[in-house]
Order: structure tokens, then C-alpha cells, then sequence
């Protein structure tokens, strides 16, 4: 695909509505009792009603799961602009069910647009990001990608607000209006911005045609002819790289304590309990007693968006196993006295104040590290396969959580911060033990350390 329109070498920033739009899905049905009492022909007992709840959540995770096939099942000849495009159209469809399951009181539409909305964050989260790191200028690339977390975080904070019952009263599709004017927005940027150049070159190995490609998204004084010389010998260099299975992966002989612990890395993040946290802030808030409970659920999403601010400068600066081993201790602890807290004492603000810290420290490590863990551990001919496995771990895991969070949450309530508090412990204790650090290390340097040490 040939460009000569030069838009600016901002212009790829463009593609951060991707992390904000999946932050934006995530907590889009915050708020549970309004949606809920919309419903026409949803009969039975508490119980059947949080098996609905349950259901319809549960499609979130389990669409991201179909999602993330994609990169997997797609050809790879296939323009990723398309991709991304299809992913995009396929989320506003998705909307339009959500206005329909309004509108009609279906709870059938509702649970179609969760499976739809999660389908298209999968494909988007897997395709848009390396898109975006592929088309900013490459020193710029580490930096970018710090940006991702906190968006996200814009993106549930944004949602949780508009969740509010002072501004949604009885008329929850408000909530979606950020959600619908980001994929309008999304779907006019993936108009203008051209294909890939990485990708162009992986298809075409046309270094001129690159070099136009690079030169409507580079400054007016940029050597595109330079740039793409470089990406033709790296896309060389990847093309003799040995595609590698998942199970010849799995059985490759010194990976096998590696590729354990970077799974747990992955597992972590999800059975550290955030998600149940942020879909369910109202019902944990509602629990510690805190009043007016909406406003601390936003309270909630508005400290993790702070720090992950904080800890994408800290990040950098620091190593990966201490952050982790940090988050994981850290969260736990939040979680154990929050729970006693709300359990033997009536002081709901500081059982807030906690529940806030979780969210703190989610940032510092178990939020952002496990890509950059995997991709730091493994070698390139590696990488794909173990980022898929990431791919397929992180959903999996979710819907499971998903699917079994809420029935220990509805049984113990706020207690299930203890469970959760005690899981992040163990996690913190594990790293500390198991875990080898990456950061400033080669690919053999990580391996041989590993093997040394087991």
C-alpha cells in the first residue's frame, strides 16, 4: 500500500486509542443493579441472578480469547490495516447490540455485545500494539510503549466515571458514549494511517515503496530511505529465523523452568484478583461500607491511573524481578488488611484508602511487566510462540476468574480480599525464589542462569 501524503511523525501516536478503547470495554457495565433491573424475562432468586451477571461477564474474557487466535489463524500476507479495521467494525456492531439489548431489555443482546466487545479488544490488543510500536520512530519505541498502561487505565477510569449513578441515573447506555465516539475516532485514524512499513516489507521486500510508507510518518528532514534499509536486513535476518511450535517449544531441552515461570508471571497478573476488583469495585465498596459507593469505586480506578503514571518513569529505572516481587507483596498485604479492616473494625475510608493501594501497586509490576518479561527471556525465534502462549494464558485464566471470582465473592464478600491477599503473597514469595532477573541480561545470559540455579 503506497503513501505520499506526508501526516506527521505524531501521527501513529493515534493508535494509543487502542489501549484506551480496551480499558474503556472493561469496565463499561459497572454499574450491575442498574443494568440488571433493565432486563425483561430474567426470572429466579439472587442465585439466578448472579448466574446471569456471571454469564454475561464471563464473554468479556472468552471473546478476548477468540480474539487473541487471530494473529495465530490469520495469513500472513494479510494487511494488518485490515485486520484492524475488521476488529474495529466488528466493535461498533458490537455497540449497536449494546444499544439494542437497551433499548429491547434483552439480555441476550447484552451478553452478545460483552463476547463481541471482548473479540475485538483481543485482535486489537494483539495486532494494533506491535503496529504501534512497529510505526514510531524506533528510538522512540521503548518509550511509547510505557504509554500503553496508563491509557488503559484513562480508559476504566473514564468508563467508571460516566458509570456514576449522579450522571447514568436509570439510563446505563450513557455509559457507552465514551466507548462509541473512540471507535468512531479509531475507525477515521485507520483511514488515514497507512500499512505497516514493517509489515509491508515482510510481504514485499519493496525498500522504495517502505521508504514512501516511512516518509508520510517521519519528520520532514527524516532519512526514510536509511530506516528502510535497516528494517530490510532485520526482516532478512527474521526470515531465516526457524518457525518454532508451540510444542517443540514447550519440550525444547533448558526452557522448560523458564518458560514456568514466566507462565506464572502471566497467571499472577490475573489470580491477583484486579479484574474482580475493578468489574466488581461497587460490590467490594458497597461491602467495606463506603458511601456513596460509586464515587469510591472511581476513587479506586482514578489512584491505579495515577500510578501507573508514577511507574511507567519508575519502571525503566528499576529491575523487573524487584518490581514484580514488590507489586505481588505489596497488593497482598493491601488486600489482608482491607480485609480485616472492613471485617473487626468500622473505618470504611481507610479500608478505601487500602483498596487503593492494591490498585497502586498493580501498577509497579503485574500490570506491565509480564510482555516485557516474556519477550526479554526468550530469543526471536521464540518470541512469537511464547507471546501467544501469553495471549492464551492471560484470557484463559480471566475467564476462568471470571466464571469462579464472583461465586467466592458473592459466598464470602468482602472476605475475598483475604483469599486474594493471601494468592499475591505467595506469588511475591515464588518470584523471590524462582524468578531470574532480565533486565540488562542477553537472551543466553537469562537461560544459562536458570539452568544454573535448577
Amino acid at each position: 500500500m503506497e503513501s505520499s501524503t506526508r501526516l506527521g511523525a505524531y501521527t501513529p501516536y493515534l493508535l494509543t486509542l487502542i489501549p484506551i478503547l480496551f480499558g474503556l470495554v472493561i469496565s463499561l457495565a459497572g454499574n450491575r443493579n442498574v443494568i440488571t433491573r433493565s432486563f425483561t424475562g430474567l426470572s429466579g432468586d439472587k442465585w439466578w441472578m448472579d448466574v446471569y451477571w456471571v454469564i454475561a461477564m464471563t464473554m468479556f474474557p472468552v471473546g478476548g480469547t477468540i480474539g487473541s487466535t487471530v494473529p495465530l489463524l490469520a495469513p500472513k500476507t494479510m494487511s494488518r490495516k485490515l485486520i484492524l479495521n475488521l476488529a474495529n467494525v466488528l466493535g461498533i456492531l458490537g455497540s449497536v447490540v449494546y444499544y439494542l439489548s437497551y433499548f429491547l431489555g434483552s439480555y441476550i443482546c447484552f451478553v452478545m455485545s460483552r463476547l463481541v466487545h471482548g473479540t475485538t479488544v483481543g485482535v486489537l490488543m494483539s495486532f494494533g500494539i506491535v503496529t504501534y510500536l512497529q510505526m514510531v520512530i524506533p528510538k522512540q519505541a521503548r518509550i511509547a510503549s510505557t504509554f500503553v498502561q496508563p491509557l488503559i487505565n484513562f480508559g476504566v477510569v473514564l468508563s467508571s466515571i460516566m458509570n456514576l449513578n449522579a450522571i447514568i441515573g436509570d439510563r446505563w447506555l450513557i455509559s457507552i458514549t465514551p466507548l462509541v465516539v473512540t471507535q468512531i475516532l479509531m475507525f477515521l485514524v485507520l483511514i488515514i494511517l497507512p500499512e505497516s512499513p514493517i509489515f509491508y516489507m515482510q510481504i514485499s521486500r519493496d525498500k522504495l515503496k517502505v521508504a514512501r510508507l516511512l516518509g508520510s510518518i517521519r519528520p520532514k528532514n527524516w532519512n526514510s530511505e536509511k530506516e528502510a534499509e535497516h528494517i530490510h536486513i532485520e526482516v532478512s535476518k527474521s526470515a531465516e529465523t526457524e518457525y518454532v511450535s508451540l510444542m517443540s517449544f514447550l519440550t525444547t531441552n533448558g526452557l522448560k523452568m523458564p518458560i514456568f515461570v514466566v507462565c506464572m508471571v502471566s497467571i499472577g497478573q490475573i489470580f491477583s484478583g484486579v479484574n474482580v476488583l475493578v468489574l466488581y469495585a461497587s460490590k467490594f465498596v458497597e461491602d467495606a461500607k463506603i458511601e456513596p459507593s460509586d464515587v469510591g469505586m472511581v476513587v479506586i480506578m482514578l489512584v491505579g491511573l495515577i500510578g501507573s503514571i508514577i511507574f511507567a518513569v519508575v519502571i525503566p529505572r528499576s529491575g523487573n524481578k524487584p518490581m514484580m516481587v514488590l507489586g505481588h507483596l505489596m497488593m497482598g498485604l493491601s488486600f489482608v488488611i482491607a480485609s480485616y479492616l472492613s471485617t473487626f473494625h468500622n473505618l470504611p475510608w481507610v479500608c478505601l484508602g487500602f483498596l487503593c493501594l492494591y490498585l497502586f501497586f498493580f501498577q509497579s509490576g503485574p500490570g506491565s511487566l509480564p510482555w516485557v518479561i516474556f519477550q526479554s527471556t526468550f530469543e526471536p525465534k521464540y518470541q512469537a510462540t511464547a507471546q501467544g502462549l501469553l495471549s492464551l494464558l492471560n484470557w484463559t485464566s480471566n475467564a476462568l476468574v471470571m466464571a469462579f471470582g464472583v461465586t467466592i465473592l458473592e459466598s464470602l464478600g468482602i472476605n475475598v480480599l483475604l483469599f486474594f491477599g493471601i494468592l499475591n503473597i505467595l506469588f511475591a514469595i515464588f518470584f523471590q525464589i524462582f524468578m531470574v532477573e532480565t533486565k540488562g541480561k542477553t537472551y543466553s545470559q537469562i537461560i544459562e542462569e536458570y539452568s544454573n540455579r535448577f
